[in-house]
């Protein structure tokens, strides 16, 4: 049976949560970014530039029962009055002591829109390594926000710095929903958008005595388009022989579609279309919210002409399928699946392994499920004398652990970077923050893996 999980202790925030994200280099350090829909009856003193589309409150989620009535009600109301609402919010850094668990409010950075996202660009290069962190914050008015992070000194706290924004749509009425960094190239990222578009960009700093390293982008390829809301995009770990990786995207129209990026380090002069490569409409039964590449330490990787990818849906379920590789030929399998009790938002990894037998491959995930709280998910695939597809059943999902102490939508859970050593056996507690959005509350958990 999984075990139920209480928090250490716990805070509410002045605004809803809809993100949080650690900071891979300092892991004391994290972020989270808030979103709040302003009430109708404080429009008449907002500014009207910062008024934006309000058919989509990308916080909610119109495949969401315990909201659906809500929604149709918010509906009727802006069909009636079609004057925008204000949506804005703010990046609260904190710091989370890995002994104590006592989380440090250190900044709070208001921002003119709602967040809808925030990464941390990976550092993988040496042109990255020595940079200090960059954050990336998807907004609801369609721009992208870059932080740079101080690190603290004897005489000030660490702090979230900007460095560059970036508008991203024609119109300050479309969101941005998503962000992903490249996860071999730290120079390309990829965002999604409300209208169903979603593309490519690369970045290179600014030299300029004036600049202050400020980030230019450039937009280098168009992806194909959802129907509807494009909820989450990922770049594959793998590069093929022609240079090239997958790109994932999931949106409200239950699609996943996969296209192949050409990656080059020469200048792009002109965005390019990309082609899908794969339409899956037939493995999720509702929105797709979260897809998630296996590392490729598990053995069954591109080599062998598969990919394979975890996905979360607004129908509450886990899936692992199963792709062809770019000049591959073949169907979308789905190889376990696992209903989890509410949609599942994020997924993100914990750890993965070779089994203590060394008889199977295990993977640890961290699932954000919504109105069911957060969820500790194993995957495990049992070696059967040789490495290859196997048929649906060689996979297995079981939940480990739950946490359920939030009262509304758990859309924001990451985990503490390492720190400090394990107990001598194997096992290691990790420290996760998990936080809810209509409650406006952030926890702090501990599970053992």
């Amino acid at each position: 049976m999984a075990e139920a999980i209480k928090s250490i202790t716990s805070r509410i925030l002045d605004l809803p949560p809809s993100c949080i994200a650690f900071v891979p280099t300092h892991p004391r350090l994290f972020v989270v970014g808030t979103y709040y829909l302003h009430p109708r009856e404080e429009q008449e003193t907002l500014p009207s530039e910062s008024k934006v589309d309000p058919e989509n409150d990308a916080g909610q989620s119109s495949n969401d029962a315990d909201d659906e009535e809500e929604r149709d009600e918010d509906d009727e109301v802006q069909r009636k009055d079609p004057q925008p609402q204000k949506r804005s919010g703010s990046l609260i850094l904190f710091d989370l002591d890995p002994e104590t668990s006592q989380v440090t409010l250190l900044q709070t950075l208001p921002i003119s829109s709602a967040v809808l996202d925030i990464q941390w660009r990976p550092s993988l290069s040496s042109s990255t390594v020595s940079s200090p962190p960059l954050l990336a914050t998807a907004t609801s008015t369609g721009s992208v926000h870059f932080h740079t992070l101080a690190s603290s000194s004897s005489s000030a706290p660490a702090e979230l710095q900007h460095n560059s924004t970036h508008q991203l749509t024609e119109s300050t009425t479309e969101l941005c929903l998503y962000f992903a960094w490249h996860p071999t190239r730290p120079d390309i990222f990829g965002a999604t958008f409300n209208n169903g578009s979603a593309k490519v960009y690369s970045t290179s700093p600014t030299h300029s005595p004036t600049s202050r390293n400020e980030l230019t982008i450039h937009h280098i390829a168009t992806l194909p388009s959802h129907s509807l809301e494009t909820w989450f995009l990922s770049f594959s770990p793998f590069t093929t022989s022609d240079n090239s990786s997958s790109v994932y995207t999931g949106g409200d129209d239950g699609l996943l579609l996969v296209s192949s990026l050409p990656l080059s380090n020469e200048p792009v002069l002109e965005a390019i279309n990309l082609h899908t490569r794969i339409q899956d409409r037939k493995s999720h039964q509702a929105g797709v919210t979260s897809i998630l590449p296996l590392p490729a330490s598990f053995s069954l990787t591109a080599s062998q002409g598969r990919e394979l990818v975890l996905t979360g849906s607004y129908d509450d379920h886990i899936r692992l399928l199963s792709l062809p590789v770019p000049g591959q030929t073949g169907r979308v399998q789905v190889l376990a699946e696992m209903d989890l009790g509410g949609g599942v938002w994020r997924l993100s990894f914990l750890s993965s392994s070779t089994t203590k037998d060394g008889e199977g491959e295990d993977v640890v995930i961290l699932a954000s499920c919504m109105h069911a709280g957060t969820r500790i998910v194993r995957l495990h695939r049992p070696r059967q004398g040789g490495v290859g597809v196997g048929e649906e059943g060689d996979w297995e999902f079981e939940v480990l652990a739950r946490f359920e102490e939030h009262q509304s939508m758990n859309y924001g859970s990451d985990v503490q970077p390492v720190v400090g050593v394990g107990d001598g056996k194997g096992r290691r507690r990790r420290k996760i923050v998990s936080t809810s959005f209509y409650d406006r509350l952030l926890c702090v958990w501990d599970v053992e893996l």
